[in-house]
């Protein structure tokens, strides 16, 4: 997973998590990061209305992003290997969630 990547890049990746002035103002590799999940979302639920894809990339993104790997390191002492598995088993019952309830949840309570 890209975790290691940020492992045996720690200092460039917190330094961009840190010091972006503007969370808006990507690199090049974070869009293509979230070019590419987003096409992943949506070959896995291509029945998803668009609106709901764009949220489950949401929650893909920063669940998968360089915040996350650093507050788990900094702040709870795991390794890229261990921090990227822990991701990996959250996204597959999310996904596994969304496939046998037909949707995400949604603030009402309902599933959408």
């Amino acid at each position: 997973m890209v975790f290691e990547r940020f492992d045996a890049e720690a200092e460039a990746t917190q330094a961009a998590c840190l010091l972006s002035p503007d969370p808006a103002q990507l690199s090049d590799d974070a869009r293509d990061r979230t070019e590419r999940m987003g096409g992943a979302v949506a070959r896995s639920f291509p029945d998803m209305s668009a609106t709901d894809q764009h949220r489950l990339l949401a929650l893909v993104r920063v669940l998968a992003g360089g915040s996350t790997w650093l507050r788990m390191r900094e702040e709870l002492g795991l390794s890229g290997s261990e921090s990227g598995a822990l991701v990996s088993w959250a996204l597959s019952v999310l996904f596994a969630d969304v496939r046998s309830s037909g949707g995400l949840f949604e603030s009402s309570g309902q599933r959408g």
